[in-house]
């Protein structure tokens, strides 16, 4: 089987941590690692889709994220991916790129449909159809779980006529399908890699089910990252960015900072927490191409 070839380094000067030839390698670890050590706010004046500031430390996302007045998500200033969604021709104005108050209009409309006590009430479908996706599997052959298991079964769930694929429901299909696929991807591969901690799981499910969904969502990162739009000149980690720059936050760099999670590229059942990967519902795991980006780089 053919193997890419080991991408050359990022230079600190440039960073460019969105080169497709880093995510196709799964090269991009020790970049996000040398980021978060040395320049953890980093300008990259030239990339494919254009300059961009990087954040690759926890704390730093935490603080763009809480100042949507200075870190604006509208898709009027160019939205939530990386690339510039007002260029692409395309204008789904779906809330989550869109700024406070119309994003708190929009989210209340749909808020209600995903309470705990709705979710609920999918439970019985929802096991049924895994249960029988999964005596589907062939057993003593090999397979791929992606194909087999993560793809049919998110795609199992968003059977719509053409007239609903609109605004809302686009931001469901896309976040719903590819951060579900990407996560219970993730997860199989982590219990593999760390069978002693998936031991304590199945010892008792009831009690760490949920740690090990976040661990695993923490370090499988379903959205590799989220951009906002500078709406003023602002001092930011030691660096000034201007208005109108693009600003990304790297989440699966996020997710592995070392001040936040010891051991952080590693699968473990730790305390319980809220991951960078998981502070808004959003739709953008293909963002970064229109494509996916791998985000598990565990070792091997």
């Amino acid at each position: 089987m053919a193997t890419l070839a080991e991408p050359t380094p990022v230079a600190l000067e440039q960073p460019d941590v969105s080169r497709a030839d880093l995510w196709e390698a799964n090269a991009w670890c020790p970049h996000f690692a040398r980021l978060r050590a040395e320049a953890p706010v980093s300008y990259c004046p030239e990339s494919f889709f254009g300059p961009y500031w990087s954040i690759a430390r926890y704390d730093d996302i935490v603080a763009v994220e809480a100042d949507p007045a200075t870190f604006s998500l509208s898709w009027e200033h160019g939205g939530i991916v990386i690339f510039d969604m007002h260029d692409t021709g395309v204008q789904l104005r779906m809330f989550i790129a869109m700024d406070d108050p119309e994003h708190g209009e929009k989210r209340k409309t749909v808020a209600p449909a995903v309470t705990p006590s709705e979710i609920a009430k999918l439970t019985g479908p929802l096991r049924e159809r895994t249960a029988d996706i999964l005596d589907s599997l062939p057993v003593g052959e090999e397979f791929d779980w992606v194909h087999s298991v993560s793809i049919p079964l998110t795609t199992a769930m968003g059977d719509m006529d053409d007239q609903r694929f609109i605004g809302a429901i686009a931001l469901l299909l896309v976040g719903g399908h590819d951060t579900t696929r990407n996560s219970m991807s993730g997860l199989i591969e982590q219990i593999n890699l760390f069978p002693e901690d998936w031991g304590k799981v199945k010892t008792d499910p009831a009690k760490l089910a949920t740690t090990a969904a976040t661990e695993t969502i923490r370090l499988q990162t379903p959205i590799a990252h989220m951009r906002r739009t500078a709406t003023r000149d602002v001092e930011f980690g030691g660096k000034t960015i201007s208005k109108g720059d693009k600003v990304v936050m790297w989440y699966n760099s996020g997710n592995r900072d070392e001040r936040v999670f010891p051991d952080a590229g590693h699968w473990r059942i730790r305390p319980a927490r809220t991951h960078a990967a998981i502070y808004r519902s959003v739709m953008a795991s293909t963002a970064a191409s229109g494509r996916g980006w791998p985000n598990s780089c565990s070792p091997r």
